[in-house]
């Protein structure tokens, strides 16, 4: 407990708290945080921001978006949002990029996967630290402990295993002026573009063959990784991992956006989806998931 000093010594008492709170106000972190999507993909966006948001009340954001259309409904609720959190959002439009012609595309995977490796290149110069963020995520937790991942002369910061030279790119901390001085997201676009037919995981196995072990590992705990396929639920059944994960990483065909999957770990993305603004009646979304499946067709 505080003791309130005499009147003797209220100034300088009020000095120090003054001081104190300064330097409170002082540390609460501007973090930079990056989504990129298209419009398929708008809604599961919508949740990852907002189970962030949601999560990360004290400190100040930088939401930095890179899609393929911002439409005035997109506009909106992004302005609303600014208006009720620590928030403020700077969107970026690509549409046919030479860079990403004849890119590999596949499945769930279009020409957005590859958008984040245009970060160092579309964001302002002075920006130098990110937090890269995919959308089939849900954040559980504060990113202040993410974001102060020290990643100076490393390219970034991922979960994976140097030693295997390899990592999951959905969740990063990027530093953008190594990758500007390196080129590496031109190497990363070239090397995808001559070994087409090693893409295994598209954009993210030319990332681990441009960027080696030049990385710092995270805790798994900020990348969960969760396949909703069957045969992999029936191996993780483990929920502790599961409930202590900072971050879940919904990987694989199997998202838990399908009205179709059973697997109670979607329920977390179910409960972000309900407090979004992208919030639907459950009938409308099954109707706009087959009208998804069959253009695909």
């Amino acid at each position: 407990m505080v003791q309130i000093p005499d009147n003797e010594n209220k100034a300088i008492f009020k000095a120090i708290m003054n001081v104190s709170f300064s330097i409170y106000i002082f540390r609460r972190l501007h973090m930079n945080v990056v989504f990129c999507f298209d419009k398929n993909y708008e809604q599961h966006f919508g949740v990852a921001l907002t189970s962030m948001l949601l999560n990360n009340t004290e400190n100040n954001i930088n939401v930095y978006i890179i899609t393929d259309i911002i439409e005035k409904e997109l506009k909106q609720k992004l302005d609303s949002l600014s208006k009720n959190y620590k928030c403020s959002f700077d969107c970026y439009t690509i549409e046919d990029s030479d860079k990403l012609k004849d890119v590999k595309i596949s499945g769930h995977i279009s020409k957005a996967a590859y958008y984040r490796l245009m970060i160092p290149d579309i964001l302002p110069q002075n920006i130098n630290k990110v937090i890269y963020l995919d959308s089939d995520i849900v954040v559980k937790s504060s990113l202040e402990e993410l974001y102060q991942v020290n990643v100076d002369n490393y390219f970034l910061a991922a979960q994976g295993a140097r030693k295997k030279r390899y990592f999951n790119s959905g969740v990063m901390v990027l530093n953008l002026e190594q990758w500007r001085n390196e080129k590496i997201s031109t190497k990363v676009l070239d090397w995808a573009r001559e070994n087409k037919d090693k893409l295994r995981f598209w954009d993210q196995t030319a990332l681990n063959n441009i960027i080696g072990g030049n990385f710092v590992t995270i805790d798994r705990k900020w990348n969960m990784e969760v396949d909703l396929t069957r045969k992999k639920t029936q191996k993780l059944n483990n929920t502790s991992d599961f409930d202590n994960a900072k971050i879940i990483h919904f990987v694989g065909g199997r998202k838990p956006w399908y009205f179709w999957v059973l697997d109670k770990r979607k329920d977390i993305y179910d409960d972000y989806l309900q407090k979004s603004l992208w919030s639907k009646p459950k009938l409308q979304k099954i109707f706009q998931q087959i009208g998804y499946i069959l253009k695909k067709l």
